[in-house]
Formats: structure tokens, sequence, C-alpha cells
């Protein structure tokens, strides 16, 4: 039996304990500045309307919900959702569909809001303004 060492066998990696690195700590905070930060970087502001002065929350339904300014002013801002309500709104069926996708008040006022949009079309097209 050979009991010599082999010469070309891997030498044992030496366990060290880990090291912690010791940063500066963070300066606590007081409430103050944590108001600031929250004002700064939290806090949603909404838009106002100019015609009514509601608020408006453009990721959803107004919720001023029987106010014309605010829905004329929502689904000015959201034309694809519009136009998609249109193409549904003229399919068979399709007016069941909305109402169980966006509610009975949303196709009330997208009707409104359609009757307006075709009141202006002349006027668009013989160049006149929308006043």
């Amino acid at each position: 039996m050979n009991t010599e060492p082999l010469q070309d066998a891997p030498k044992p990696i030496p366990i060290h304990e880990p090291t912690t690195i010791i940063a500066d700590p963070q300066p606590q905070l007081t409430p103050s500045e944590i108001r600031k930060l929250r004002r700064q970087f939290v806090t949603v502001t909404h838009p106002r309307v100019e015609a009514c002065g509601h608020r408006l929350d453009l990721s959803r339904q107004p919720r001023m919900r029987n106010c014309q300014s605010c829905w004329g002013t929502w689904l000015n801002n959201h034309g694809e959702l519009v136009q998609t309500a249109d193409e549904l709104h003229s399919t068979d069926g399709g007016v069941d569909m909305l109402i169980g996708l966006q509610g009975v008040k949303f196709l009330k006022w997208f009707r409104r809001f359609m009757a307006g949009v075709a009141s202006l079309k002349p006027s668009l097209e013989q160049g006149g303004e929308i006043q």
C-alpha cells in the first residue's frame, strides 16, 4: 500500500469568518421629514375639472356621477375606451355587454358624449371652431 501523499491534490480552502461591512448608519428621520417625503413620493394629486371644479381621478369613473363636465372630461381623456365602447355599442348585443363591463351610468353618459360629438362633427368639417 502506498502511503505517500498525492502531489497534485488540491489544497483545502481555509474557512474564514464572514466579514461584515459597517457603513455609516442612516440618520433617524424626523416626523416632518417623513411627511415631506410622503407628500413628494406617495401622495397622488388629481386634476380639477375647470368647468365644475370637481377633482377627477382619471383611473376611475367620475365620483360625481351626475356631473356632465366630469363625464365629458373623463371620456375625452379615455379615447381608446370610447373607441372600443363605440365599436361594442354598434354590434348586436353589445349594449348588454357594455352594461356588464362598465355599468348603466357609463352607458348613459357615453351616449350623451357621442351625441355631443356627432353634433360637433358637421361644424368641424366646415372648418368651424369648437366654442
